[in-house]
């Protein structure tokens, strides 16, 4: 293991008897946590199926291996800054999860796209029936997500409006589940108040980046020492606490995603 991810060895390392880790990394824009989310997926891929949930920024391309894109009931499209179509292979899914978790492979980040208007709703249904699968008809029998902007699929209360609220307690009640299934999260957000707070206490460990809020529940954790961070390292809390280091992937290409 790269020195850079020493101590993040705990959040990294999967056993039955452990099941799946979950993490939220929080911190500004531009702190790395889109750095962070694939340089942890870079330790994975080749043991675990990954999971990248595809956005209209197109952040997938910031990955420095292999790339699978896969859209389920939808065909997005590609385009540079130009708005020119940009030539992407994407292997399009129009039956059911069980094909699209099939369609996952190891050695490459596999990016999901569902449709952007159904987009919560999409992953409160897929996170449902990854809690309830067969692990051993599948490439391996460890799954790592990888959920940027988590507000999006988690949003606080002050944010959920009655049909959110559903979608809602159907997550919380898969990722209360997803230890035991051996799938494993890690999840990225600017503030930890922009995610509902009930998730909070079902996620196992916490990473700060700079520009990050410490919550007052969070003890070990000084609010000067959040601030004090330069780019390019991080404080991780759960079971231990600890500095660590992380390269920042640069854009190799900026791309716009439109269904």
């Amino acid at each position: 293991m790269s020195l850079q991810f020493v101590s993040l060895k705990e959040i990294l390392e999967k056993d039955i008897a452990h099941g799946g880790k979950t993490t939220l990394i929080v911190g500004k824009p531009n702190a790395g946590k889109t750095g962070l989310l694939h340089g942890i997926a870079c330790r994975l891929v080749e043991y675990e199926i990954c999971i990248f949930r595809g956005m209209p920024s197109g952040q997938e391309f910031r990955f420095p291996g292999h790339l699978k894109i896969l859209a389920f009931q939808c065909k997005p499209q590609f385009f540079d800054t130009l708005g020119n179509i940009t030539d992407v292979k994407v292997k399009v899914i129009n039956t059911n999860y069980d094909d699209l978790l099939k369609e996952c492979e190891l050695g490459k980040l596999n990016v999901i796209y569902f449709p952007f208007d159904r987009e919560r709703s999409f992953w409160v249904e897929f996170c449902q029936f990854l809690v309830n699968r067969f692990p051993s008809r599948y490439a391996s029998n460890y799954i790592s997500l990888f959920i940027d902007e988590f507000e999006d699929i988690l949003p606080s209360p002050e944010l959920s409006g009655p049909g959110i609220a559903k979608n809602v307690r159907e997550f919380l009640g898969s990722l209360k589940e997803f230890r035991k299934n051996l799938i494993s999260m890690y999840a990225a957000t600017q503030q930890f108040y922009d995610i509902h707070w009930r998730g909070m206490g079902k996620i196992n460990y916490r990473i700060f980046l700079r520009g990050a809020f410490v919550p007052k529940r969070e003890m070990r954790v000084d609010q000067n020492a959040v601030d004090g961070l330069p780019i390019g390292r991080g404080i991780l809390s759960g079971s231990f606490f600890g500095y660590f280091e992380f390269a920042n992937y640069p854009t190799r290409e900026l791309v716009i995603v439109r269904m």
